[in-house]
C-alpha cells in the first residue's frame, strides 16, 4: 500500500494526497506483516484509509490498533463526504 501512495505522490508532486481506499488483501498475513503495512501507511502521512472485505476482521483489528481513527471499513451504503 505504501508503495502505491508514494507512486501517487511522485506522479502528482505538490498535490495533497488525503486517503487510500481499496481492498488490501491482508486476510492471510501475519500480525507482524499487517503492522508493518500500517506503519508504512502512517509514514506516508495519509489521513484516511478505507479497506474492503478482503482485509477480514483479524487484519482489520490489527490495522485499527496501528491506524486508529484513520481507518474505516468499506461497506454497503457507505457514503463519503469530503
Amino acid at each position: 500500500m505504501a508503495n502505491i501512495i508514494r507512486e501517487v505522490q511522485t506522479t502528482f508532486p505538490g498535490q495533497y494526497i488525503y486517503g487510500l481506499i481499496g481492498g488490501f488483501h491482508l486476510y492471510k498475513k501475519s500480525k507482524a506483516e499487517v503492522q508493518k503495512v500500517a506503519q508504512e501507511i502512517k509514514a506516508t502521512g495519509i489521513e484516511y484509509v478505507c479497506t474492503g472485505h478482503c482485509t477480514e476482521e483479524r487484519a482489520y483489528k490489527w490495522l485499527k490498533e496501528e491506524l486508529g481513527s484513520r481507518l474505516q471499513k468499506m461497506q454497503v451504503g457507505l457514503v463519503l463526504d469530503w
